[in-house]
């Protein structure tokens, strides 16, 4: 497993609540399984007041899962793979973000991903958010096993929405933001045919050792700095 990066982020599951006042949750790690469990009503008269359906902020697109380790949803390599054959064309656009190093993504990756590592980057990538579009957004992240660098991405994303978009609550940019069950390791293992090139390097490649300590030095120090400042967990 990806055991490289010694990030155990020990994230609470919050308690079913039902209010007529907003939530504010004492982490926006937790803003999704809060969101999930506002008073319906309560939200849709919100959402009347800013223009927006309720429905587009808590509804989700994809079959999925939920797990405990944080907020976003799990999707499997094979809905994955119905993505890129355009069998949701019609329902969303999408777009997919591995999270691994450099050397990792140019070994070999998903069909059409983005090579993102740096929360600089992703920031820059996503926001401002682009024109409106007729069709939903779906971003779905990955990295070699989805259980490091990819969450804490995906997390980071949702965060910069929500603290983007406090003043329209509980509206958010994108919110259908997805994880890669199993990550590129779990897709190459069932859809190697939709990998280009089509080829895996692992994260721990005695051939790229040098390139690992440089990466995951930096990796460290950007979420150090992100905990340190409250901004993963305010």
């Amino acid at each position: 497993m990806e055991t490289e990066m010694d990030f155990q982020t020990e994230i609470r599951r919050s308690p079913v609540l039902k209010s007529k006042r907003p939530l504010v949750a004492s982490s926006m790690l937790h803003a999704e399984p809060l969101l999930l469990t506002i008073d319906t009503s309560f939200c849709t008269d919100i959402a009347k007041e800013v223009g927006i359906k309720y429905t587009d902020v808590v509804e989700g697109l994809l079959p999925c899962k939920e797990t405990s380790r944080d907020a976003l949803k799990r999707i499997t390599p094979e809905t994955m793979a119905e993505i890129i054959k355009g069998k949701y064309t019609s329902k969303f656009i999408h777009q997919i973000v591995d999270c691994r190093f450099p050397y990792e993504h140019a070994g070999g990756h998903i069909a059409d991903a983005i090579n993102i590592q740096t929360t600089h980057d992703l920031e820059r990538t996503f926001f401002p958010t682009p024109p409106s579009a007729s069709l939903p957004r779906v971003i779905v992240f990955h990295c070699e096993f989805s259980a490091q660098r990819a969450p804490k991405m995906g997390l980071h994303l949702r965060n910069h929405d929500r603290n983007l978009n406090l003043h329209v609550y509980p509206h958010l940019s994108y919110p259908h933001v997805y994880i890669l069950e199993g990550g590129y390791k779990a897709f190459w293992d069932q859809h190697a045919d939709l990998c280009e090139p089509r080829g895996y390097v692992e994260m721990s490649d005695p051939a790229y050792a040098d390139e690992l300590r440089k990466y995951a030095n930096l990796h460290k120090a950007e979420f150090k700095r992100a905990y340190s400042t409250g901004f993963l967990r305010t």
